[in-house]
This record gives structure tokens, sequence and C-alpha cells, in this order.
């Protein structure tokens, strides 16, 4: 172990830890001197203040037009306190020091003007002839330099000593007044630097303070262990590289961008370290010469920013904020700019990097600049390793195009990196003068440095022996800098034997860097015991076969050794390994790892023994509840040091384990037992890895990896993969949705939720039997499914398949992985909806059209935008690459397709012949021909090449929504807004088939990858699959609950992602064959309900066209009336329940036999919807009210139009008979409310005092009275003798759509816009109660027949009812999907029926009652959260509630009434008909979902949960 301590910790050459100041260098580019003036150390400051480049320098060159005479060189120095001046640490900030038409100062800095010079006055130090003067007067006291006499003092400015200047320009008045006018320029020069450079008080702010910054990323920053630093060039290296850059530097007109490029292992490290020493020595000399240079040779600030994929300055997100604070640290006009927007803006810090380039750097520094003073030094910037950060590359081409737009005047970029390709061709343009290959530098040029740099290294060696080194290097200094490494901390003659040793080894060889490293690993991990020479190099090859660096002891778990062994191998291998700053075990150049993995390793193996040990141990220390949580009513987030508690239990040895052992597994060699470890990892481990899995939030890594090694299973163990499969979809069913954020859900949510007969839920679910029981339809075909905040218009899959682009309602785009279903970016920029998304050939780029007429191109790994396409003149609806990814076509609503260059931007050609809006665009495979499909019911074929219109393909009645090449380019398949889905020959131009199915209209199709398959999605909320060749539909794949916009196959058509208007992405299994039965019902939004006069029957009408009657007791369809060819709006039975009537959109009143179901009469006269329908109270004649001002009455018997009620200019939206039959009134859209005789059709009166639409009439129960609900808020009360109003009811903040009389007459409820039901004194008019609870706006309200409850109805998904006396509600109904248009009560009053949006028509218990049950609840709630309505009755200890114990949100969380606790989650497909409690009924067409609740196994009880002896 001394001998592991003795290269880990102690600098062999110099006996000096590395974070000790280092030998000072003279302030000049390239060169080294021992004579050069001392400077502090920066390495022993914290790494993320660069203490140094903090320092204000008031000296700096200037830019004066004439070089000054020599004057008297000015410095500043910290000053001491005093109590006659007060105790001023900082210069005041620009902020504070600008003149008065300046913005003031943000931040600390306060004021602005001459005032503020004088309030730090007080504080100038000036030492001329050494003698120390520390006040104004003091300065004003000395004696003055006559005219023309030499100024020989060494003055020492103070900070913060603004007084001092105007002294001292009075001072040399007094003395004569003529001495050179220089002097004040300087001076002043230097108060404008002294103000730019102090941010000592600006960067304390906590916004600056809060940016993340990398820690390794300053080239001071102490990154390694203390025997390891990074160094700069030996002294006489590198010379003319250095003396390039130091030209670059200097010159007033050099390019802003340096770009130093070159193969890994030639030094481009080491010369920029070289850079930043010398521009920091030159930077600080002046603090201790006081030197003032002129505009040759300037004292230049400078930032750096090392990036290393093994550090954290290659992770992306630290890019720019570390350069930007850093900047800040010099600039305080910048650093004011910099917080303004760090505070305008809270999620600036953590942006993407476009919009941060733009928000942090390029803003403030422009706006910052009218702040200084134009004379200032250049600052430079100095990034290594560009290509080692993930937003290197983006970051280069925003720099490039900034600086060519001159947005950041005063910085200059000195960027290194590797001679990528992309890299070199933003760079293919720079001059000679600002580019350095050091590829193209000549082998005896480097070979010279690489001498010098040895000599310096091997003071004792023999020169000969050097030149070896030299000739065996071929000019990399990797391999001279090994040698150094190997031999360093040895006598002279140990250092000779272990150089020859090498060499001889090396000599023969023309891999001459292979042979260096052989001959290192055999020297120090060969051994005469075979074990211990196998478990060395096992750790060598393990620590190198790791997806990421590892601590020593993680290593040494993960090969079963000691930590001491690890240590001992790192140590032995110093040369070409070592421990970074954090532990991790890291190696010097990338070349070592492809070597050793070469040597004596058998790859796969190791990967193999990697996954066996991560599956041990997993098995060891995985188990159920691993941290501990108490409640699984609580979220994680609100969960206290809940980071602290997960890294506590789970240690980095088990969290690598679970992350990474697939991806082990997919590189490794099988063998039987390796065989055996996924199954046995499903039956034993499952669950209890995907709770580690939430609590590490590391879904992404592990579900990627979980997917990944999918073939390896299909390859390996193919009995496994269905099981395999399973396992994926459970996982992506939980990481994907609400459940995640409870990580107690797994067991109590998606394990519950989990088709039963998966082979997940019959290996998990007996060690679990008290988790809830869910009953209902469960469906192999969805894979995962993926909730959204918006509309989701359209759907798109990488070409590896690894990722989900989607566009919609919000004008985002949003990616997505395809393993986990989480969100990975958001990308921003379209004004509008986003109509259509597609990704590039490579999945480099996305591309999208939407609502603001604007095409987009994205860069998919960082998000940034890239190009934006303008030249639509209306929404662009398609957007598609060409298969090379070179151009883009487009179509929009202004009938055009558009083809662009996807580099240039250039549009290359406009297509027009379509006359309609163009709804959809594709390229043919082989890119030689465009597919567009529009309003104008065509298909139109171009040649991409000249932009000739080919071919049209007519067969659509209707607008063609989408269209697409089969992959063989020989068919084109379209489908439109005439429910079908044609399929052409691409050739010539016949239509091959005709599909048929959709019963809306058909809004996306896609082939699949081998072209045998077509998928559509459609209007009719349903995705369909057919068979290409014979056209059969193979199946119809049911979940979306509104339009499914966009559908697509994955890369290998094995999925279905589907995307529609409910707020959903579904991913589909496309092999199974499983197709759930689906129940009778209605197919869209229900518009209106009604019981039967009996109570044993309810009528339906709705969107889908139908009519539907129920058995009010089973649920069961008894009849569905099919004859409307439009939604039906209104349905009432008769008075003697044996006929319907309905009025639907068609503009027909249709009249039906009750029993048989048989159409009796279509009543056709409206001209227009018909929107309200009812019976005379005898049954003998029907009203109907419609959109062309009329009000109708027909002969119930024969059909007969016996009148026709006309006199009004608006749409009739209700009307009513009265009690007796003998009038009728109606409310008009014109806001008048007429009565008539419904004899003889005379309109009786007008009754007119509402400004507004009048949306709802009815009489009172005797017909004396009329009641009215209109758009102007009010409810206005008539007597329906005299027509006058009696009473206006005030109240509503909205419109009120509902309103009815109780029975007795002596009340009125109205329901609106304002989101509560009022409850009205009909004889006073007095508001008796306004009932409160509904989030949503009310669409209906109605009395119960005994008039002591109150039903409504709203766009809160809920139905409520209330206690007509006392206003309290009683009950809330909720699992309704949509908003509730309609409700009613049974004749009987004890069951409520409701219809709305969702489809369903759920029956409800009205009866009064309590629910009971243990008080179990209450001990797993504890404690009851304040004000909620639980409680305990003392005799039998039970709990009662006069409310539901639960209640469903928006978000398919079942919540504890009253309370923010999370019982279960529901999927959508389990939502659509779940029963709630007082839920009697559920008619629809989706099969009704029932839960059971062991309610002392939730809450803090959910820890008992597991009963493993159960199995």
């Amino acid at each position: 172990m001394k001998q592991v301590r003795k290269f880990l910790h102690i600098d062999k050459k110099q006996n000096r830890n590395p974070n000790q100041p280092r030998k000072t260098r003279v302030p000049q580019l390239g060169h080294h001197s021992s004579n050069a003036t001392p400077r502090t150390s920066t390495a022993d400051l914290d790494h993320n203040v660069q203490g140094p480049l903090i320092a204000p320098d008031l000296l700096t060159a200037t830019r004066a037009p004439v070089t000054p005479p020599p004057i008297a060189p000015v410095s500043l120095t910290t000053p001491q306190p005093s109590s006659a001046h007060g105790d001023f640490d900082t210069f005041p900030t620009s902020n504070s020091m600008m003149s008065d038409t300046n913005r003031k100062g943000k931040g600390d800095a306060k004021g602005s003007g001459t005032n503020d010079y004088l309030e730090y006055g007080s504080k100038l130090t000036i030492i001329p002839d050494a003698q120390v003067m520390k006040t104004g007067e003091d300065i004003q006291s000395a004696p003055a330099n006559r005219a023309g006499q030499s100024i020989t003092s060494t003055p020492v400015m103070e900070r913060g000593s603004a007084q001092a200047f105007i002294n001292l320009m009075g001072a040399q008045q007094d003395a004569g007044g003529d001495i050179n006018n220089t002097i004040n320029v300087n001076l002043e020069f230097e108060k404008a630097l002294a103000i730019e450079r102090d941010t000592s008080k600006i960067c304390k702010n906590q916004a600056l303070q809060n940016l993340p910054v990398a820690s390794a990323a300053a080239h001071t920053s102490g990154i390694y262990r203390s025997d390891v630093v990074r160094r700069a060039c030996t002294k006489g290296t590198r010379t003319k590289v250095l003396e390039d850059i130091q030209h670059w530097l200097h010159s007033e007109n050099a390019p802003p961008v340096f770009w130093l490029t070159g193969a890994a292992g030639m030094g481009k490290t080491t010369i920029a370290m070289t850079i930043c020493e010398e521009l920091e020595d030159l930077f600080h000399s002046t603090v201790t010469t006081g030197s003032i240079t002129d505009s040759s040779g300037g004292q230049h600030p400078s930032v750096s920013f090392f990036a290393s994929r093994q550090l954290d300055s290659g992770d992306p997100q630290y890019l720019l904020p570390t350069i930007c604070r850093r900047l800040a640290d010099l600039s305080s006009s910048y650093a004011g700019q910099l917080v303004a927007a760090l505070e305008g803006d809270s999620r600036l810090a953590t942006a993407k990097l476009d919009i941060q380039f733009e928000g942090m750097l390029v803003k403030p520094w422009q706006v910052s600049s009218s702040e200084r003073t134009r004379d200032l030094p250049i600052c430079i910037v100095v990034i290594d390793a560009l290509d080692e950060n993930g937003n290197g590359f983006i970051f280069l081409k925003k720099l490039l195009g900034a600086v060519r737009d001159s947005k950041l005047e005063g910085l200059r970029f000195l960027v290194t990196s590797r001679t990528e390709p992309h890299i070199a061709e933003l760079c293919s343009s720079f001059e000679p003068n600002a580019v350095c290959r050091l590829q193209d530098i000549p082998v005896d040029k480097a070979q010279k440095d690489i001498l010098l740099y040895l000599q310096e290294e091997f003071s004792g060696l023999r020169e000969d022996m050097l030149q070896l080194i030299v000739e065996q290097s071929h000019g990399l200094f990797i391999y001279a800098a090994t040698v150094v490494k190997m031999a360093a901390g040895s006598t002279k003659r140990e250092q000779e034997r272990s150089v020859e040793k090498l060499l001889k080894a090396t000599y023969a060889s023309t891999n001459h860097l292979d042979l260096l490293y052989q001959q290192i690993v055999k020297d120090v991990l060969q051994h005469d015991d075979e074990d211990i020479q196998h478990d060395r190099f096992h750790i060598l090859h393990v620590i190198l076969c790791a997806v990421h660096a590892l601590q020593a002891d993680v290593i040494a778990q993960l090969t079963n050794t000691d930590e001491e062994d690890v240590l001992f191998v790192v140590g032995q291998l110093h040369a070409v390994m070592y421990m970074a700053h954090d532990g991790r075990i890291q190696t010097y150049h990338a070349s070592f790892a492809d070597f050793a993995l070469q040597y004596k390793c058998d790859v796969g193996t190791v990967h193999a023994s990697l996954v066996q040990y991560c599956y041990d141990i997993m098995k060891k220390q995985l188990h159920f509840n691993i941290c501990g949580l108490e409640s699984s009513f609580i979220m994680d987030k609100d969960i206290l040091d809940l980071e602290t508690c997960v890294a506590a239990n789970i240690h980095p040895t088990l969290q690598y384990a679970i992350v990474y052992w697939t991806t082990h597994l997919e590189k490794s060699t099988p063998s039987d037992t390796l065989r055996n470890i996924p199954r046995s990892f499903v039956d034993n481990l499952l669950l209890f890895w995907l709770e580690a899995v939430n609590l590490l939030n590391a879904r992404i890594d592990a579900m990627r990896a979980l997917y990944l090694v999918s073939d390896w299973i299909a390859e390996h163990d193919k009995p496994s993969i269905d099981i395999w499969k399973d396992t994926i979809n459970f996982c992506r069913a939980f990481t994907s949705s609400e459940m995640r954020k409870s990580t107690p859900h797994l067991y109590v949510s998606a394990l519950s939720t989990w088709n039963p007969q998966s082979h997940v839920s019959k290996c998990w679910q007996p060690c679990f039997p008290n988790i809830p029981k869910v009953s209902g339809a469960h469906s192999s075909a969805i894979s995962m499914h993926i909730a959204t905040e918006c509309a989701v218009y359209c759907v798109a899959i990488s070409p590896k398949g690894d990722q989900i682009v989607s566009g919609g309602e919000d004008s985002a785009v949003c990616v997505w992985d395809a393993a986990s279903g989480e969100q990975l970016k958001e990308l921003t920029g379209h004004s509008g909806p986003v109509w259509s998304v597609a990704f590039s050939p490579k999945g480099d780029q996305i591309v999208s059209g939407g609502e603001d007429s604007s095409v987009c191109v994205w860069d998919a790994a960082s998000g940034q935008q890239l190009k934006k396409l303008t030249g639509h003149s209306g929404s662009v609806q398609s957007v598609a690459f060409s298969p090379k990814g070179d151009q883009i076509v487009s179509g929009g609503r202004d009938s055009s397709v558009r083809v662009w260059d996807a580099a240039s931007e250039e549009q290359l050609k406009e297509l027009t012949g379509h006359s309609g809006l163009v709804w959809s665009v594709a390229f043919s495979p082989k890119g030689d021909q465009i597919v567009s499909g529009g309003d104008d019911s065509s298909v139109c074929v171009w040649d991409a090449a000249s932009g000739e219109q080919l071919k049209e393909l007519t067969g659509h009645s209707g607008p063609v929504s989408s269209v697409a090449f089969s992959p063989k380019g020989d068919q084109i398949v379209s489908g439109g807004k005439d429910l079908s889905v044609h399929v052409w020959d691409a050739a010539s131009g016949e239509q091959l088939k005709e599909l048929r199915g959709h019963s809306g209209s058909v809004l996306s199709v896609a082939f699949a990858p081998k072209g045998d398959q077509i998928v559509s999605g459609g209007a009719d909320s349903s995705v369909h699959v057919w068979d290409v060749a014979s056209g059969e539909q193979l199946k119809e794949l049911t979940r979306h609950s509104s339009w499914v916009w966009s559908v697509t196959f994955s890369p290998k058509g094995d999925q279905i992602v589907s995307g529609g208007s409910d707020l959903s992405v579904y991913v589909w299994d496309a092999a199974s064959g499983e197709q759930l039965k689906e129940l009778t019902g209605h197919s869209g939004s229900v518009s209106s309900v009604a019981f039967s006069p009996k109570g044993d029957q309810i009528v339906s009408g709705g969107e889908d066209f139908s009519v539907c009657v129920w058995d009010a007791a089973s649920g069961e369809q008894l009849k569905e009336l099919t004859g409307h060819s439009g939604l039906v709006w209104s349905v009432a039975f008769s008075p003697k329940g044996d006929q319907i009537v309905s009025g639907g959109e068609d503009s027909s009143v249709l009249v039906w036999d009750a029993v048989s179901g048989e159409q009796l009469k279509e009543l056709r006269g409206h001209s227009g919807s018909v929107s309200s329908v009812a019976f005379s109270p005898k049954g003998d004649q029907i009203v109907s009210g419609g959109s062309d001002s009329s009000v109708r009455v027909w002969d119930a018997a024969s059909g007969e139009q016996l009148k026709e009620l006309t006199g009004h200019s608006g749409s009739v939206l209700s009307v009513a008979f009265s009690p007796k039959g003998d009038q009728i009134v109606s409310g008009w859209s014109d806001s008048s409310v007429c009565v008539w005789d419904a004899a003889s059709g005379e309109q009786l009166k007008e009754l007119t005092g509402h400004s507004d639409s009048v949306f709802s009439v009815a009489f009172s129960p005797k017909g004396d009275q009329i009641v009215s609900g209109g758009e102007d808020s009010s409810v206005l009360v008539w007597d329906a003798g005299s027509g006058e109003q009696l009473k206006k009811l005030t109240g509503h903040s909205g419109w009120v759509g509902s309103v009815a009389f109780s029975p007795k007459g002596d009340q009125i409820v109205s329901g609106g816009s304002a989101l509560s039901v009022c409850v009205w004194d009909a004889a006073s008019g007095e508001q008796l109660k306004e009932l409160t609870g509904h989030s949503g706006l009310v669409w209906s309200v109605a009395f119960s027949p005994k008039g002591d409850q109150i039903v409504s109805g709203g766009k809160d998904s809920s139905v409520r009812v209330w206690d007509a006396a006392s206003g309290e509600q009683l009950k809330e109904f909720t699992g309704y999907l949509g908003s509730v248009y309609s409700v009613a009560f049974s004749p009987k009053g004890d069951q409520i029926v409701s219809g709305g949006s969702d489809s369903s028509v759920p029956v409800w218990d009205a009866a009064n009652g309590e629910l009971s049950g243990h008080s179990d609840l209450v001990q797993s709630v504890e404690p009851l959260p304040e004000g909620n309505d639980l409680s305990i009755h003392a005799s039998d200890n039970r709990l009662t509630s006069s409310n539901p114990l639960w209640c469903l949100d928006s978000s398919g969380w079942f919540m504890l009434t009253g309370t923010s606790y999370h019982l279960i989650w529901l999927p959508t497909h389990l939502r659509n008909a779940v029963y709630t409690p007082y839920t009697k009924l559920i008619i629809s067409k989706h099969h009704p979902t029932q839960l059971s609740f062991k309610w002392n196994y939730l809450g803090r009880g959910w820890t008992d949960l597991y009963s493993p002896s159960c199995v």
C-alpha cells in the first residue's frame, strides 16, 4: 500500500503538491524564465471561482491613436481599512459609477454620477518615492512635480479610489497645469477599467451563484489527485504554434475565433494550458509591476473551459453557464446585464443551449457594451477539447454565427478540438491566420519539441537514449509522456533501465505506442501465480469495460476482489491511469483502453462476468421498500430528504448494477448460466429493481438498456422473448405515467392494474395479496401510453426507434424516450399549433410545420433550432425529409407544395396544382417523386427534380388528409374525410383497393416497413391495421377517446405509435393479435338523456347519429335506433312511454316505437338543425325548434305539420309545452321569449327583457309562470297570462344555460358559466342559496320529483346532488371523463342519469345514505386533514361519510375525498367506464372497471402489502 500511496499522492519530480504555486513565468507568450515576477497561485482557490481572474486590473493597453510618452506606472493594491475613512472592501461597480444618463444599477449597485465618485474618494493611496499617503488631503499637500520634470514615482492606488483621480488631477493643475494630457487620458482609462473589473459585489448575486458550473473546467482547477496536473508546454517547445496564437491574440483586426486542431495525443490541451497561463501571468503582472502597455501587447483577461468526457466539464448543461459565470467575474457591466436576464427568466439557467446562448451571452454582452469604454482590452475565452462536451458542436455553430454578425465584439475565442468532420466543415472557411492544424506540422519538427520535453524531464538520461524515445514517438507527445510517467520517481539508474526495457520491447514494431503499453502492462501485472495475474488483468479489464468511470470500491465489488487489490493495480499502472478528484479511475488517454481491451482480454467474457456480478449484487441487496417510504398517499417530491435516503440505501455499486446490467448482457458472450439470468430477473427481482430505478430517477437509462437487450434474448433465449416483452411493457406503463411520481404506486397501482393473465402479474400478484382489486378489460396490444398536456396532431419515430417526436396544439415539439416514455426535450419556436413532424434519415434533425406558416428544422441531439424556412402564406400542414436528407418538402393552406434545400434553406421549387389546402406530402423512397393530398379530393404525384405534375389520382369523394409511399415505392396509400383508405399503383395511378371500416374521417395513414401492412387513424378515435395484399382489416385498436390525428410504424415494424386529441400518445404492439370485443354504446358525445315515465328505460342521443334505448336496471342496450344522418341534439319519451322523439343536426324530427324500435315517422320541414323536441302532456302533439328560426307543431299520430310558428330572426334554442298543453314557450338566440297558442299557432306574447340569446325556458307546474335564462347572465320570471316580467333574478356572473321550476313551483334553480348553481324563491325573487362546488361551467340542472334535491352536471366531469332546503352538497358522482351535458332524475327520484362527451351514460344511485367502512382507513390516513368530512362513531369505531370516500381527478388519480391523498392511479383504458361510489350502472361501449380496496393496506399501511409467504 505504501507503493500505491506513492503513485497516487506524491509529486515525484518536484516533491510538491501541484496545487501549490507553480514556477513563475515571464509575461511573454511561448517562453519561460526563472526571472519572472512571482504571482499568487490559483490552484488552492475554490475551483468554482477563478481567483486571479476576478482581481481587478487597472492597467492594460490603450488604443489611443497617438502613442503616449513615458509616464509613471500606476497600479492598485488592496487598501487597509482606517478608522478615519471606514472599510471599503471593493471599488463600486460600473452601475454605481455611470453617468446619470445611463441605466441604474442592478443587484447591489446603487446610484450614479459624480457623487458616487466622491463617495469613494477618500480612499486613494499614492506612493511617490516610497512615501504612503492615505487620503485625498495627503495627496493635495504632497510636493507636486513641476512642468517638464520627469515622474519617477510608482503610485499605487487603492481599489475604490475614484475621488483620488479627481484629487490627483487637481493637484497636477495646481502644480503648473502644463503636464502632458496623456496622464489624464490614462488615468481616465484606468478609472474606467477599475470600474469594469470590480465585480466583487455583483458576483455575490444569488442568480449568479446558482448558475450550474463545471468544477473541472478552469485551467486552474485541481481536477486530479496530487500527482497529476494539467501542464503547460516545456520551455522552447511548440514555439511556432504559440507564436502564431500570440500573433492572433495581439493583432487588432484578427478574426475573433482561432481553431487549434489535431489528432488525439498531439498536445492540444498542453498548448491551451500554456496560452491560459501566459495570459493570466500578463493579466496579473500589472499588480506588481505597474506597467502600462500600448496596443501591441495588452493584458487580456481570460476565461477558460477545458472539456473532458471523463469529468463534469463534458456535461452539456455546464458549458455556457460556466463560461458566462467566469466572464461575469471579469466584467461588471456584463455581470449586471446577466443578472437582469437570469432574474427576468428563472428558466434561463437550465434552458437549451440556443436559448442560453442568446439570453445569457449575446444579449447581455451587447446591451452592456454601451457601459464599457471602447478601448478596454479584449477578453480571451479559451475552450479546450470542444468535441468532448455534448453541446460543443452546437456552441461552435452559434458562436460562428454570432461573431459573423458582430454580436460579440470585445471577445475572442481560442477553440481546440479533434479534426472531426462536422467541426472541420464549420471551420473550413477560416482564414489561415486563425487556424492551426497540428497534423500538418512536420514530424521532425514535433520530434524536436519532444526532445526538449524529454531533456527537461530526464535531465540525467543519456542523449542517445532520449533520441531513441523521440524516434519511436513518431511525433506523438502522448508516447513520450507515457514513458516519462512510467519511469518517474526512480533513481537515474532505474530510469535508464526502465526506458531501455521499454525501448527494446517497442523497437521493431511499427505500432510503437501499443508495444509501449504492452511492456508497461506486462511489467506491472505479470505474476508467477496465475490466479493473481488473472485477477490483476480482470480488474484492469473491468475498469475499462465499465459503462463509465467507477471508484475503486465499486470495481472491487464488481470483480469480487478487495479494494486494496484495485488500488494496487491502479498504482502500478500510474503511467496510463489515475484516480480523479472524485475517486473515479480514469485513463490518461483513450489509446490505452483501445490497446488493453485487445491484450489478453476476451471482451465478451468480461461483460458476461459483469452481468453475473451485477445480478448477484442485485439479488443480495434489492428488496421491497428499500428506502422505507412511509405512505402510499404521498408523492415522492413531498418526502423530505428523499435523495439522502436513496443515497444511504442504494450504494453506488448497486446503482451501477441496477442501471447497466442489461448493457453488459447485450455485449456478453452467451452461456447457459447467462441465458437463465433474464428469466430469473423477471421472476425474482423485477419489481424491486423498478422501485430502485424510480427512486434513482434512472428510468431513461435503465429502460433503454432493458429495451435494447431484447435482441440478445430473441437470439439466445427465444422462449423467453414474450415474457421479456411483457416485462418491458409493464415497466413502460409505470415509467411513462403519473404512477412514477409516487414509488409505492408501483405496487398499489401498476401491479394491481396490470393484465392478470400476463406473466408479470401471475408471478408477482400472489406476493401482494392485499393490493387493490381492479376488475376491467385488459389488452396486451397497448405497449405504452404517454400522457401529454395538449392535443397531439402529429407523431414520428426516429430511424433507430429510440425516440418519438410529437407536435400539437400548444405550439411545442416534444421529444420522448421511446423506451421509458419520459420527455427528453421540448422544442419551442413555433407560435401556433404544430401540424406535422418528421425525423431526418440519419435521425440527427427534426423538421416541423405549423399554423404560423413556418417550417422549422431542429438539431435532434441538442434541441436547438437550426433553421426556419419561411415562404408559405398560410399554415404548414405537412413536412417530410427526402431519403438523402438533403431536401425538405412542405405542403400547406396556401395550396402549394414547396421543396427546400435542407442545408442552405433556399426554396428550390413551388409545385402548384392543388385548388385547396394541401394536407399531406411525402417523398418516394428513391427521392425522385413527391406525393401530395389536399382539400380538393385529389392525390397528386410530382417529379421531384423538375417539379412537373406526373399524375392526379382521383377516387376520394372528400378532402385527402394523408398520403404515403410504400417502402418499395410501387404503391401509394391515401386516407380521407370520406371515411376511406385507398391504395394506388404508383406507376399507373390505378386504384388497387378501397379499405372501409372507419366511421369517421381518416386523418393519417402509413405503410409498415415491410410494406405488407397499412395503419390508419381517424376521427372515430380508432386505429386500424390492414393487410395490403388482401385489403382485410387485421385489427382495430381502440383506446383513444378522441380523434386520432397521426399514426406511424416503428422502424422494425413491431410497434405502432398514435397521437390524438385526447392528450395521448399510444405505443401499440403491432404483433399482438389480441383485440378486445367492444361493447355496444355511443361512439361519441351524448347530447341528451331521459328516463321513461315508469323509470325502467333510458333513452340517449349523441354525436354518433344514433338514438339508444337501455334497460335502466341492467344497462343492457335494448335497441339502437338509426336513421339520423347527423348529431342527435334532443330526445324525449312520450307521456305513456310508448314512443320516442328525437331531433338532430340533419334537420329531421324522428318518431320511434319505444317497444320495437321501429321508426314510425320522419317529420320534415325544418331547414336547419333541430335543437329541441318535446311531447305535449297528452302525447298527441310534438313541438320542435331549430336553427331555421322556426317552431313547428306536429300531429304525433299522423306526423302532419300542424303549425309553423315564425317571426324571429334567430335560432330556437329551447321549447316546452305548458302543463295543460295549451301553450308553447320558446327561447331564441335573438334574445326574445315567445308564448304561442298551441291550438291556433298564434303568437300570444313576446316577452322582451333579455339582451342576448335565451338558452333555456320552462313553465311552472301550474303553468301560470315562465322562467327563462340566457347569455346576458339573467334569470327572468314572467306571468304566463299577461306576459308581464315579474322578476329579474340577478346573481350569475356569466351566461345561464339551464333553468327549472321545483315540483311545487315555489323555487327555481339555474346553472351556467359562473361555476355555481343558484336557487331562487319563485315568489319574491330572492336568491335563497348559491351552490358552489363545480370547477367548470354548469350545463344542466333539474329538481327531483319531490323537490327535495337538485342535480347538476358540468364541464368539470362531475354530477353533483344538493339538498334543496339546506344547499348542502350531498354527493359528488365522479368517474366521468368529459363534460356532462345532460342530467335527469328518474320518475321515482331514486336514480339519476347523465350524458356527456365521453360517450357513456352512467346511472347513479340518488338515494340518501351513508357509506361506511372500517376505521383502518383513518389509521392509514393519519393524520386526517383539517376540514374533511370523515368521522368515527365512538360506539362502533366505524368510519362514516356523507360524501364518497374517493373521487377521480383529471390526471387519473383517485383521491381520498377532501384530501390530497392518492389512493390509486388508473390507466386511461380502465378509466373510460369506472364505477365510483354511488354509481349504479354505466351504459358504455367501454368495458366497465370496478375497484375494491382493503383500506388498512393503503397510506401508512402500504408497507404490509408484501407477503412473500403467500406465494
